[in-house]
């Protein structure tokens, strides 16, 4: 009679796997990566969503978007939709944030939400927002060196004045004593 409980037992584990296995219920999941974006003003960055297929799901998932908290300003987000995966397979997409020369800085919580019918799943994108450093251009460069010689000169004034005219003196001398008329070679008798 033992031998024959077992083998009841066996037999219904297996009809119960069977029927389990027949009455899954397609579902997916949702990931991001990278899953924290950080990027300056007037830039963009993307993340891969991807939706990971489970026990055969094949439908469409809607993509859709929100800020978590606090929502910055100067921000767009494209985010491409709908997915759809093949049974037991992944279909991604690219998210695109991109900040404009305002956009608030500071750190954020992009939530990526999925939906297909009454399945709903989500995944949170961190977005760090920062002001790029400041860059000194070649127009600045070339203002402050002009500015410097003028004050120098500025400051100097006299002296170059003394200097310029030492200049101009010597100036005249070569120029005299390259014309005078040359000595006539010759002895005198």
């Amino acid at each position: 009679m033992k031998f024959y409980w077992s083998k009841v037992v066996v037999v219904l584990a297996l009809v119960t796997v069977q029927i389990s296995a027949a009455y899954a219920v397609g579902d997916f999941s949702v990931s991001a990566s990278p899953q924290s974006i950080s990027i300056d003003q007037m830039s963009s960055g993307l993340s891969t969503i991807t939706i990971t297929s489970q026990n055969g799901f094949s439908d469409t998932v809607i993509l859709s978007y929100s800020w978590f908290g606090e929502a910055p300003s100067g921000v767009t987000v494209d985010l491409p939709s709908p997915v759809t995966p093949p049974p037991d397979q992944i279909a991604s997409t690219t998210i695109q944030i991109s900040t404009s020369s305002s956009a608030t800085s500071g750190s954020f919580v992009l939530r990526i939400t999925a939906a297909s019918g009454s399945i709903t799943h989500q995944t949170d994108v961190a977005v760090n927002i920062s002001v790029p450093a400041t860059t000194t251009s070649t127009v600045t460069i070339t203002e402050a060196k002009v500015n410097l010689v003028l004050r120098i000169l500025s400051e100097n004034l006299t002296l170059v004045i003394i200097i310029a005219l030492v200049i101009l003196v010597l100036s005249l001398v070569a120029h005299v004593l390259l014309h005078l008329p040359r000595p006539q070679s010759g002895y005198y008798q």
